[in-house]
């Protein structure tokens, strides 16, 4: 056996054009292969990137519980991140007839993980500042580097503390602190506050022990494995009796790791790769076994004077198995290695060029080139 290898070897070596040609068809195989599958998971995370930077990382929150959810969490030992949100309050709002503002606090090194990070300005540093949502800018409310003096404590209607209601008649605003912010940035809409609420978002700085002196916390999870994390918030919210209904999902951020409920975008970009990929073999099949029908045809003496000095056809067989193994070994690492690089500089291009499109303009790096 090992004196048809050395035969085989010997011909791929007199036969360098065809090796060549063979080889070449292997490596724009393997390349465009691995050029859709990187470009796949290239754009995947890329799209999650995007979604963080614009409105946080957290995978879930569990909302209006106390601080006893913290210890309970960290007992779990199933998160990777648990990132406490505090309920500061509401404030009256003196440029807005209808809306109130609600203030929730989180710690300096979690606040971009509930709150993306700032379309414009910059994310607050100290206690003093605030970010506010986009809802809150007109023409007539203060910017960036102004100052705000908010009135804050709770809207209240006969005992009942109201949120994101319309002011009713009868409510009274009852405060309990006065506090000046200077505005050093604009979010988007946090979790916290949706298009049918009467307030505009205001995220400031705490430190934990404020967050465990509060009536009310919101719990923000990553967990260490994505996939169990509707199971594991489920569990928690039911160990310090939260309903489900006060479990919110950061669905967009699932989706794009994969683990959403709702995986049509998934679904979409595997399948669309998966009939680019089927497609591609389809071809690359028909080529590389076009040329090796050749290199047997033109083996035929030689065949057949191997089989006259005694060559069984399964060493035949095994020969020709043996040389698509040297070509595959050449080819297939030259074919990804090309497809990596070749899209790699595309990407490279390509997102300069939309980068301008996008409302993402972080200097955070782009994670349209990790995989690369």
């Amino acid at each position: 056996m090992n004196i048809l290898n050395d035969i085989t070897k010997k011909y791929l070596k007199l036969n360098r054009k065809r090796t060549i040609v063979s080889i070449i068809g292997i490596v724009l195989s393997g390349a465009m292969i691995s050029a859709v599958t990187t470009l796949a998971v290239s754009f995947q995370g890329f799209m999650l990137d995007v979604e963080e930077s614009n409105n946080g990382s957290y995978e879930s929150i569990i909302e209006n519980s106390t601080p006893e959810i913290i210890e309970q969490a960290e007992e779990q030992n199933n998160f990777k991140d648990i990132i406490p949100v505090s309920h500061i309050g509401m404030a009256e709002n003196d440029f807005s007839d209808e809306n109130f503002i609600r203030i929730m606090g989180v710690e300096k090194e979690n606040i971009d993980k509930v709150a993306g990070m700032a379309l414009e300005g910059r994310m607050p540093e100290n206690e003093n500042e605030i970010v506010v949502s986009t809802s809150f800018f007109n023409e007539e409310t203060p910017y960036i580097g102004d100052k705000i003096t908010l009135k804050i404590g709770k809207r209240l209607s006969d005992g009942y503390e109201l949120i994101g209601s319309p002011k009713e008649e009868n409510e009274e605003f009852e405060v309990e602190e006065t506090r000046t912010f200077t505005i050093c940035g604009i979010i988007n809409r946090p979790y916290f506050e949706t298009y049918y609420d009467y307030y505009n978002a205001a995220i400031i700085l705490v430190d934990r022990s404020e967050i465990l002196n509060s009536e009310k916390i919101d719990l923000a999870l990553i967990d260490k494995n994505s996939k169990n994390i509707y199971e594991d918030s489920e569990r928690l919210a039911e160990s310090v009796n939260v309903s489900e209904e006060d479990i919110q999902y950061n669905n967009s951020v699932l989706m794009y790791k994969g683990v959403s409920l709702n995986s049509g975008f998934n679904a979409m970009l595997y399948s669309v790769c998966g009939i680019l990929i089927v497609v591609i073999m389809i071809g690359s099949i028909l080529v590389i076994y076009n040329g090796f029908a050749i290199s047997v045809s033109e083996r035929k003496k030689q065949i057949g004077m191997l089989i006259s000095i005694g060559a069984t056809k399964k060493q035949i067989k095994k020969s020709v198995l043996f040389e698509g193994v040297i070509l595959g070994v050449i080819g297939i690492p030259l074919g990804i290695l090309c497809g990596v690089l070749g899209i790699g500089i595309t990407l490279k291009i390509v997102s300069s060029l939309i980068a301008p499109l996008l409302t993402f303009t972080r200097k955070r790096r782009n994670r349209i080139s990790y995989f690369i």
